[in-house]
């Protein structure tokens, strides 16, 4: 499968967290979730959830505190995110 160009996320980041998941129950398929990061103002509260069929982000509520080096995995807690000491 090769590299498509796609919608660019509602708040520009790096250094966030990502998921997977099945579409909210009002939608199909499934939804990629952008959580947090850093912006041009710092650390960022943003939860953006891409819509794999409509191929388009929709800005989710943000979080009530914005998170320092979120991670998120399917694994149970190992102590740290990989790559972070």
């Amino acid at each position: 499968m090769a590299w498509m160009a796609e919608e660019s996320l509602p708040t520009a980041s790096w250094q966030l967290a990502a998921a997977v998941c099945q579409a909210p129950a009002s939608e199909s398929g499934e939804w990629v979730y952008a959580i947090g990061g850093n912006g041009e103002g710092g650390v960022l509260a943003a939860v953006a959830g891409y819509d794999t069929v409509q191929q388009r982000w929709f800005a989710r509520p943000s979080m009530p505190t914005p998170p320092l080096r979120a991670c998120r995995s399917d694994q149970p807690w190992s102590g740290a995110c990989p790559g972070w000491f």
